[in-house]
């Protein structure tokens, strides 16, 4: 489903920002989540004989896998996974840029994140993306947990990026939060419609193979 040209590259970008090691509801974090999700992506690239490269990044790129079109690239994609630990604050749409830009044009873009942060910001890099005739597929990943702050009485919230704490009455802010949480998926879903960008989301609580064959058949089907 991914040969729109046989010169196309694939590169995977793999968020390992501090929000990344956040595990909640679900029985694995939203890094061990998205790690799976992309060497299952790198695997059907690299399969059926295209060419794959990978980028993990937080403030900036940590590790940059050039494409290579072996299946055997798959084991050291996967090493550079299993040996990275998310950490650090990032500025998403900044980063992006950064990384984009160094990119061949009409690349396939693969971007694996929970894109938490500045959502107005973020849109504006991937409509650039696109202007650089980038085809894209985005794969954000949750944990359920952060869709519906289903916790009660005072918690004490600790930042993943950066440092600072905050406490709070949970329940005098669950419908508030909840109502800009969802906001905000809808203008992700709604924005990327628009610009052609293949999105879907993964919560950490759901069988992730299912959601992927799903993402995947939607695809094939639109073309």
């Amino acid at each position: 489903e991914f040969h729109e040209e046989k010169s196309l590259k694939t590169y995977l970008l793999v968020d390992a920002s501090g929000s990344m090691a956040y595990r909640g509801s679900g029985p694995e974090s939203k890094w061990e989540l998205g790690s799976r999700l992309a060497m299952c992506m790198a695997y059907l690239v690299l399969a059926q004989g295209d060419s794959a490269g990978m980028v993990t990044f937080d403030t900036g790129t940590r590790r940059f896998l050039p494409p290579r079109q072996r299946l055997s690239h798959i084991e050291l994609m996967d090493e550079v996974l299993a040996g990275t630990s998310p950490g650090g604050e990032t500025d998403l749409s900044g980063v992006l840029r950064g990384i984009v830009t160094a990119l061949p044009r009409r690349s396939l873009i693969i971007l694996v994140s929970d894109l938490l942060g500045d959502a107005q910001r973020l849109l504006e890099t991937i409509r650039a993306f696109r202007a650089r005739k980038h085809r894209i597929f985005i794969l954000q990943v949750l944990d359920r947990r952060e869709l519906e702050l289903d916790l009660d009485g005072p918690v004490n919230f600790e930042a993943l990026e950066g440092k600072g704490e905050l406490r709070c009455e949970v329940g005098l802010l669950r419908d508030s939060y909840r109502d800009a949480f969802q906001r905000q998926q809808r203008l992700y879903t709604a924005s990327f419609h628009r610009s052609g960008i293949h999105f879907a989301t993964f919560y950490t609580d759901a069988p992730w193979e299912q959601g992927l064959a799903h993402f995947l058949a939607r695809q094939s089907v639109s073309g």
